[in-house]
């Protein structure tokens, strides 16, 4: 990002880094004078994870270099409960370098200290330009002196009528972690008194059992309705016979996180029949993806292509059904064991195991 100055004169160059939705690096190199450079260190932010709540709350140390002094200065970060920042300290936690205090909708009313003004991390943990006041979110910029966005909300009137509102107008207990859609910080269940289903933010679901928000349901409700949701893991088959023959199949299978807050972990296995050809026994592993509904779409007619040449380790082509979900058109990959043949039978498979996981994809409010 360059700035310019009121003559339309380039005057500073600024870089920024993120990971995801956090800023790690900033660089300002003026047009005239020492370039500086910012490092940040973050961790679990107000969701209790890295970045459920867009790093609200989660920023935990940085390096700040002084334009002024070109002193380099490592700080701490304290936080109010909506992840405002509300002090800096040094390393011994002794000596206060910085203190905010803000208006309901984040416009700093009191910075104080000698980095008060070197630090841009602020109001809901958030980049605020030093010059024009301006923070900026993941999905649209925001204005503290008016309370409100620069921009229309990127779902339009899906997220209200009010395209330019900033947390329905309560910052007091509401939090928006990207600037498209607001949520209340809760506790636990939902907090005293509060719709735990008012806690997840945007097209999150609230899922009363792990008392979490999963991701982004709107895209995997669509993927559900498709039969696209992804079952990855592995297969062992062991079989034998000369012309024909017989063999077992057992896949290990975790599916993506559904659209009800859940995700599986599978056992299917198979009897099979059919032909053969090469060597008389073949025991081998190999990866698979099957796209699917649900776990009892593994159940029913089962087949497998094969054909490969392994000695402990080697590489194979095929083609695996189980029920009505299919790995899709022959491919090739790695495969381990032993294999020096080709094989095409049929048979039965059954979902012996069907485990609920912890989701560990999505964002806990503790």
């Amino acid at each position: 990002m360059t700035m310019i100055d009121a003559n339309l004169t380039p005057c500073d160059h600024l870089d920024y880094t993120y990971d995801g939705l956090t800023m790690i690096y900033g660089l300002k190199n003026p047009a005239t004078g020492i370039s500086t450079a910012n490092l940040y260190v973050w961790g679990l932010d107000l969701s209790g994870s890295l970045q459920g709540a867009g790093g609200i709350g989660g920023l935990l140390t940085a390096q700040l270099n002084n334009p002024t002094t070109s002193n380099s200065t490592t700080v701490l970060y304290t936080y109010c409960a909506n992840g405002n920042v509300s002090e800096l300290v040094d390393t011994t936690g002794t000596n206060i370098l910085a203190h905010y205090e803000y208006s309901p909708f984040g416009e700093a009313i009191v910075a104080t200290g000698p980095l008060a003004e070197v630090n841009a991390i602020r109001f809901s943990t958030r980049y605020f330009d030093i010059e024009t006041g301006i923070g900026k979110w993941p999905y649209r910029d925001y204005a503290t002196e008016t309370g409100r966005w620069l921009s229309k909300d990127p779902i339009g009137e899906e997220g209200g009528w009010n395209v330019y509102g900033s947390v329905g107008n309560n910052p007091l207990s509401r939090i928006d972690p990207l600037g498209w859609s607001s949520c209340r910080t809760c506790s636990g269940t939902g907090g005293s008194g509060s719709d735990p289903h008012d806690c997840c933010c945007g097209r999150q679901k609230y899922d009363s059992y792990t008392h979490c928000c999963c991701a982004d349901t709107l895209k995997l409700w669509e993927k559900h309705l498709r039969g696209n949701i992804s079952w990855r893991g592995s297969c062992t088959f062991v079989g034998g016979g000369e012309i024909v023959g017989a063999g077992a199949l057992s896949c290990n299978l975790t599916s993506d996180v559904l659209y009800d807050c859940s995700q599986h972990s599978i056992i299917v296995s198979a009897i099979l029949a059919g032909g053969t050809l090469g060597a008389p026994v073949s025991a081998i592993n190999f990866p698979v993806e099957f796209r699917t509904d649900d776990a009892s779409d593994f159940n029913g007619t089962a087949g497998i292509q094969a054909a490969g040449i392994s000695a402990g380790w080697g590489q194979g082509i095929g083609r695996v059904a189980l029920g009505g979900a299919d790995t899709g058109n022959i491919t090739s990959g790695p495969e381990t064991g032993i294999d020096f043949g080709a094989t095409a039978m049929v048979g039965v498979s059954h979902v012996q195991v069907d485990t609920t996981l912890d989701l560990m994809s999505c964002a806990r409010w503790q």
